[in-house]
């Protein structure tokens, strides 16, 4: 299965039309007539979700699948879950009648299927959050100041601010360095920039600090590091819950929907590595 140690290579025209696509597949795909490659490698297809080709004409993107063997956004739940060494737990649920999606909480109030996953492992001992990777992403958007403030060059980039930067553990060091100050300072750096951080910050304040809470510091920081030394993407894909139980627990909550690629990237290039304990939560109408 490939991780995130594999680079993203991409395909030429002349790799195409080894693999058995012809001159109409080419100008589906390439779209410009001097563009010599496209962005996603033939190895990753079969983790990319059909969507991402939706200006594609659906021939092309067909023999697509069928050389890589499928999509794996298109398997089941429970074929995905296989593939990616995952348990599914199932959690039995009341749908509401007050809209599409929200179910009865225990509490007689209702919520998004995720409100009523946490309701379940809060009731078993657990506390966390429900915020996908929006607290992480939103630490990292804060780090972004301070790493600015601390280095003279924006985060994510080289000293020239005109490249990205190069993945390895030099470049990580010097984001840890500005992560551990914001990590111990997180109100007065968010107080700093309020205004600026209102708009752009996908979890309230207090989410973010629930959060750190939950996993603490050193977890963040795992991450972070991970992120700037394999370039790996810990922000999209990231599971709904994070909980605290005897140890830190990540869980995808799914009613009728699948995983889609991104979620299967999160595992295999961030939660493996890092050695994170990862499951599905299964909602099903009671």
């Amino acid at each position: 299965m490939p991780t995130h140690e594999i680079p993203n290579l991409a395909p030429t025209r002349a790799l195409m039309r080894e693999i058995g696509f012809d001159d109409e597949d080419l100008a589906a795909l390439f779209v410009n007539p001097k563009t010599e490659s496209i962005l996603v490698d033939p190895k990753e297809w079969f983790w990319t979700d059909r969507k991402w080709w939706k200006h594609t004409r659906p021939e092309t993107v067909d023999k697509m699948y069928q050389i890589t063997g499928g999509c794996f956004a298109e398997l089941s739940l429970t074929d995905q879950a296989a593939m990616l060494g995952l348990e599914i737990e199932e959690i039995a649920g009341r749908p509401s009648k007050a809209g599409r999606g929200m179910w009865v909480l225990p509490d007689g109030s209702t919520g998004a299927v995720e409100d009523l996953a946490l309701s379940h492992y809060r009731e078993r001992g657990y506390s966390g959050t429900a915020t996908e990777g929006k607290a992480l992403n939103g630490i990292n958007l804060m780090n972004g100041q301070v790493f600015q403030k601390h280095f003279g060059h924006w985060l994510g980039f080289d000293e020239t601010n005109q490249r990205q930067h190069q993945p390895g553990p030099e470049y990580a060091a010097k984001v840890l360095v500005s992560a551990r100050e914001v990590l111990a300072n997180l109100r007065a750096v968010y107080e700093a920039r309020k205004s600026y951080y209102l708009g752009l910050l996908k979890a309230p304040i207090e989410e973010i600090e629930t959060y750190i809470a939950t996993v603490g510091s050193e977890h963040i920081l795992r991450c972070l590091e991970h992120r700037y030394v394999h370039r790996a993407m810990v922000f999209s894909g990231h599971f709904d819950l994070t909980l605290r139980g005897d140890g830190l627990r990540f869980v995808e909550v799914k009613a009728k929907d699948r995983l889609h690629g991104n979620q299967a990237d999160w595992v295999r290039s961030v939660a493996r590595p890092l050695g994170l304990d990862v499951s599905i939560a299964r909602v099903v109408a009671s």
